[in-house]
């Protein structure tokens, strides 16, 4: 069994390629809560520790497991794995949400000013973004000519559209609340102090993938994990949308090291 961490917000239906190339393992998801009831009032205040917590109370008993976690979903995986060591016997670190010292000291100063909508590019990509949509063609078809999905296939932007949108009574709206999506942005970074400190200390073995031209996973975070992991892979031609543009190449890495 595969335990898979999806990226923030994003329901495991955009991974179906993926999960389907890692065949014949079976695969498992971690589901953001908002997934599965859009009317959950957000924590206040919210932290990415929020979400450890789910990830404990669903793998409580998992021993020697193997995890896949991608952009916030890697960054909870790996916090999760240094703080469980018996839980995680391999994971797989896909452009994960992880910042260096430098940027951390930043955005603390940037929090304090309260400066996050003003600064933060997700935030500010993001409360705008349109929520309701007529239909799915329709919006594949504007999605189509976005530069951010110039990577991915056809049949892999239909998942990704599948995975982003659920029917309404207005046609279809975006399936994870924008609210909390721009919440967990606001709080970005709140993980990684305690896992640039204890990384040393990691017990699972480490398989880091990213993106070649990727515009989150930045050198300064890639060579710290570099130094702890077993396998190292940046994969050419990749965005920080990596398992949905070569998900059969992705599948083969994870698939070498099981």
């Amino acid at each position: 069994m595969i335990h898979l961490f999806p990226a923030n917000g994003i329901s495991d239906i955009a991974y179906t390629e993926l999960i389907k190339f890692l065949s014949p393992h079976s695969v498992t998801s971690f589901t953001y809560p908002p997934l599965n009831d859009r009317e959950l009032q957000l924590p206040t205040p919210l932290n990415w520790n929020y979400f450890d917590q789910g990830i404990d109370k669903q793998f409580t008993s998992l021993t020697n497991g193997i995890g896949i976690g991608h952009s916030l979903g890697g960054t909870l995986l790996l916090n999760n794995a240094l703080k469980n060591p018996s839980r995680w016997k391999t994971i797989f670190i896909v452009e994960p949400a992880l910042f260096s010292k430098w940027i951390n000291m930043t955005y603390k100063f940037v929090r304090f000013l309260k400066l996050e909508d003003f600064t933060h590019p997700m935030i500010r990509v993001t409360k705008p973004r349109r929520e309701f949509f007529d239909s799915k063609e329709t919006t594949f078809k504007r999605w189509r000519n976005r530069h951010v999905f110039s990577f991915l296939s056809d049949a892999s932007l239909k998942y990704y559209i599948d995975a982003s949108l659920i029917e309404c009574d207005k046609g279809y709206q975006l399936r994870f609340p924008k609210n909390w999506e721009c919440e967990i942005y606001r709080n970005m970074c709140s993980l990684d102090p305690f896992i640039w400190e204890n990384l040393p200390n990691l017990k699972s073995n480490l398989i880091v993938i990213g993106g070649e031209s990727s515009n989150t996973f930045f050198e300064s975070a890639r060579r710290r994990l570099k130094k702890q992991s077993v396998d190292f892979i940046a994969i050419p031609n990749t965005s920080h949308l990596l398992p949905f543009e070569t998900p059969l190449a992705l599948s083969r890495i994870i698939l070498k090291h099981l």
